[in-house]
């Protein structure tokens, strides 16, 4: 069983070579067991960590300047997206109005060709009354 651990107990790094003088003794209260630390290796172990903690700042910054970059494309994108969008609306809109011009076009000139029609069967009528009445 491991000793307890208690807010005087040193915090224990898997670099860090300490030694525990005491073992865990079943019978005792439960008070921490005195550690004797290697200055030394400390000392190499904290240097060791300052330099592990530099290099994980300089990753950490990388990563947040190529989210930065990252996040930055993405905007311009969606701005490509909302404009290309935008574009696309306005075409649709412009080319209903197209169609609904030329349904109207096309519906006036049928009705004026129905009509000249009908205009040329009246005057056929009336010409063959004419010719069969005299």
């Amino acid at each position: 069983m491991p000793p307890a651990y208690c807010p005087q107990y040193l915090l224990f790094f898997p670099n860090l070579m300490c030694l525990d003088k005491s073992l865990h003794d079943p019978h005792d209260d439960g008070a921490c067991a005195v550690t004797v630390v290697n200055f030394g290796q400390l000392n190499r172990s904290f240097s060791y960590l300052c330099q592990e903690l530099e290099a994980l700042k300089s990753e950490l910054e990388d990563s947040l300047d190529t989210t930065a970059a990252a996040h930055e494309l993405r905007g311009k994108r969606e701005q490509e997206v909302t404009e290309m969008k935008r574009v696309m609306d306005e075409d649709a809109r412009s080319h209903e109005a197209a169609i609904q011009d030329l349904r109207h076009k096309y519906t006036q000139q049928l009705e004026e060709s129905n009509d000249q029609l009908d205009q040329l069967k009246k005057v056929s009528q009336v010409d063959s009354l004419i010719i069969i009445v005299p």
